[in-house]
């Protein structure tokens, strides 16, 4: 019989995380480049009021910009999806740098997928540049998941010192 934890549903709900941001991300890539430049372009009318007030920036550059920021921000979450995927296991919880490293190079095979993925897409093609944005955006997310868990140790070990202090 199994027996349910605490840290294997935790890792089921990770799991879940982790391949409902892949799904994500990989349905759009398999987007046409008419889909995702429409799909773009209605992002775009809402961020360029927001980001360009004085209305100085051309449509194209606004563009860009918010299609590098979602390479960038899907990867970070991936990022940080996977780390604290990893971090559940106990091998894991005191190798600080196997744990990065093997996170990042999960996330980065999810990200040269993608770009693989969209050269089966019509008109788009695969770009070293966004596979670098991808792997800026998961170092920065295994970075902040770990910041977030070492704030929280943080915590944690001052509640118990005051707790063991008082009695």
């Amino acid at each position: 019989m199994i027996v349910l934890n605490k840290k294997f549903f935790l890792r089921m709900i990770l799991l879940v995380l982790v391949g409902c941001t892949l799904f994500f991300i990989w349905s759009n890539s398999l987007e046409s480049a008419e889909a995702s430049s429409d799909k773009s372009g209605r992002v775009v009318k809402i961020v360029k009021p927001i980001i360009d007030p004085a209305d100085k920036m051309d449509i194209e550059t606004v563009t860009r910009l918010v299609r590098k920021f979602a390479h960038f921000s899907e990867f970070a979450l991936l990022g940080a999806e996977i780390w604290f995927l990893v971090y559940t296991f106990d091998r894991f919880k005191r190798a600080t740098r196997l744990s990065f490293v093997l996170s990042v190079t999960l996330a980065f095979v999810a990200a040269i997928a993608d770009e693989l993925i969209q050269l089966t897409s019509a008109g788009r093609s695969c770009q070293f540049a966004d596979m670098l944005i991808d792997l800026a955006g998961i170092v920065i997310g295994v970075v902040f998941a770990f910041g977030v868990r070492f704030v929280f140790l943080v915590i944690y070990n001052r509640i118990s010192c005051k707790r063991s202090a008082d009695m």
